[in-house]
């Protein structure tokens, strides 16, 4: 059955794939010789910490493609995540594409969205197009681009489009899924950890914003959650960090977010009894620049978010809040040392929950995130 958390909907994709085989079993699929292909054009309009974890992926298609260009097309949002990676030769930024935090399904699958994806797709000319976001309109792009090989899931809606489909299971990690990809070309390497590569400006940039804050050493709080079945309560944070202030006075508190997080912060402030304890990095710092700080904090806590999945691959002490719903042996932060939080009071229905907060995030006691944030700070 098909790889969506809805099972109506599992099951109406099921349907709408047999039906596609059934008109479309005439498609020819030919197979991809790597070595022969001169360009090689990557999808990915995603999120910031589905953009990292596909990191390894295309590391490897940079192995498995030696004479191709690749070409990465994102938008504006995740660039800056691939920036500077040397396995990339040329990143497009499609920024006429509805904003994926913020947009619904239905946005992306008019006509004229996949029409634009579909010109891109003409413009660069590839051999070969991976959908590596995993999505049916990049799978109708490619389609009408007439592209000769067109690689994607096979789990996924549309797979009948496709020359070649990648299959896995629904609890494996994330970056696992991206990297099924892989085994479509008999790739045999190893599934390495995601990394950032960041430039020596960023680096400064963090420099300079650690000294003049006289932050040194501190710890990362992400209020943040991009939607409100994965937040954690902000008096909760905003407790957690009191107990911190009173009893490690060494440590300052650094919160990382977008702009969009200046409410949270806002109401998170309000409730810290010794504010000048706290420095505002939100919307301060760009994302190469987040993830050189977050591998210099003495540990990080948030929920599941981009920059938990960035401080846990850096072995940065990570804690995190999760909601079951999300799936936590696919989403959960990877890396030596993480802990996650989470419990199940009660069925969430994640984007559709009304609960505010979710109950499954209040569950998660500030006493029971102490006892690891002490256990952490023993250490440092």
């Amino acid at each position: 059955m098909k790889d969506y958390r809805n099972y109506s909907l599992r099951v109406l994709a099921t349907i709408i794939d047999g039906l596609g085989w059934l008109f479309f079993f005439w498609l020819p699929r030919p197979k991809v010789r790597p070595h022969e292909i001169k360009k090689l054009l990557i999808l990915k309009f995603d999120r910031l910490g589905d953009t990292f974890l596909s990191e390894p992926t295309i590391a490897a298609l940079r192995q498995i493609f030696p004479q191709a260009q690749v070409v990465v097309a994102c938008s504006p949002w995740n660039q800056e995540v691939l920036s500077n990676h040397p396995a990339i030769d040329q990143i497009v930024s499609l920024s006429s594409l509805p904003d994926i935090h913020h947009s619904h399904l239905k946005d992306f699958l008019r006509l004229a969205q996949i029409k634009r994806v579909a010109n891109l797709i003409k413009e660069q000319q590839p051999e070969v197009v991976i959908d590596l976001q995993g999505h049916p309109f990049n799978v109708l792009a490619m389609f009408k681009a007439k592209v000769k090989y067109r690689v994607g899931y096979g789990t996924k809606v549309g797979s009948f489009l496709l020359t070649a489909g990648a299959h896995y299971r629904r609890n494996w990690p994330q970056s696992k899924i991206y990297f099924s990809l892989t085994t479509l070309f008999h790739y045999s390497g190893p599934l390495t950890t995601p990394k950032i590569y960041v430039g020596e400006k960023d680096i400064k940039k963090v420099t300079d914003f650690i000294q003049a804050n006289h932050c040194l050493p501190f710890i990362v709080f992400h209020l943040g959650a991009g939607r409100s079945y994965r937040q954690w309560p902000i008096q909760y944070f905003a407790d957690l960090a009191n107990r911190l202030i009173a009893n490690y006075p060494q440590f300052k508190i650094v919160i990382v977010g977008s702009q969009e997080d200046q409410a949270l912060y806002d109401s998170f402030i309000s409730l810290v009894n010794k504010p000048d304890r706290v420095v505002n990095a939100s919307g301060e710092i760009n994302i190469a620049a987040l993830y050189y700080l977050l591998g210099q904090a003495q540990l990080f806590i948030g929920n599941e978010s981009g920059p938990g999945h960035l401080a846990a691959a850096q072995g940065t002490p990570t804690i995190s809040f999760m909601n079951p719903w999300s799936g936590v042996e696919r989403w959960q932060a990877r890396g030596p040392k993480v802990t996650l939080f989470y419990h199940a009071v009660h069925h969430c229905r994640g984007v559709r929950c009304h609960y505010h907060p979710c109950p499954n995030m209040a569950a998660i006691s500030v006493d029971e995130v102490w006892v690891a944030v002490q256990q952490y700070l023993a250490l440092c």
